[in-house]
């Protein structure tokens, strides 16, 4: 009776943990279902923004200052970058799903330095910081995932600094 009444209860306890992956495969269906649906939902206004953008940079509707046309190149670098992000969100969903590695190439840092830069130019500008970049080597990342931790450790920088300047050294 013993030995049924276990077997009975470790049948019971497999039905449940069928059930239980049964409904984590349909959770993580519609997860993916959404990271795809969001990302070019999220895709769709942003190449409008940056199609808008790049009509101004070619002065259709009038010639262009000098610094309106750096505040529209920062724009459509602020675009691609943010394209790359969501990119990186469906490559991560593909990654998390056994299908995606992170696309190491040689990168030269930079460049992707000085587009971090870019990106928080506004905020060092607000702040009367000066942010600069010295050195140059190429290095073996995903230039991506490497733009956003310089993004990150940037915006960091410029936050917790008052005065001064930030200086990057590419070695």
């Amino acid at each position: 009776g013993e030995f049924n009444a276990m077997a009975g209860a470790i049948e019971a306890r497999d039905q449940e943990l069928a059930r239980v992956n049964e409904a984590l495969r349909r959770a993580n269906r519609v997860k993916d279902e959404f990271t795809a649906a969001m990302s070019h939902e999220l895709k769709t206004p942003l190449h409008a923004v940056r199609a808008y953008a790049q009509l101004l940079l070619e002065e259709i509707d009038g010639p262009l200052t000098d610094a309106q046309r750096h505040d529209l190149e920062a724009q459509l670098a602020a675009g691609d970058h943010l394209l790359h992000l969501i990119d990186g969100i469906l490559r991560y969903s593909a990654l998390e799903a056994g299908g995606v590695q992170p696309r190491m190439e040689r990168v030269d840092a930079a460049t992707v330095i000085g587009q971090a830069r870019q990106s928080v130019a506004h905020l060092a500008r607000q702040k009367g910081l000066e942010v600069t970049v010295e050195g140059t080597a190429t290095v073996l990342a995903d230039e991506t995932m490497l733009r956003q931790i310089l993004i990150n450790l940037l915006h960091n920088a410029v936050k917790y600094t008052d005065q001064g300047r930030i200086s990057v050294t590419v070695a």
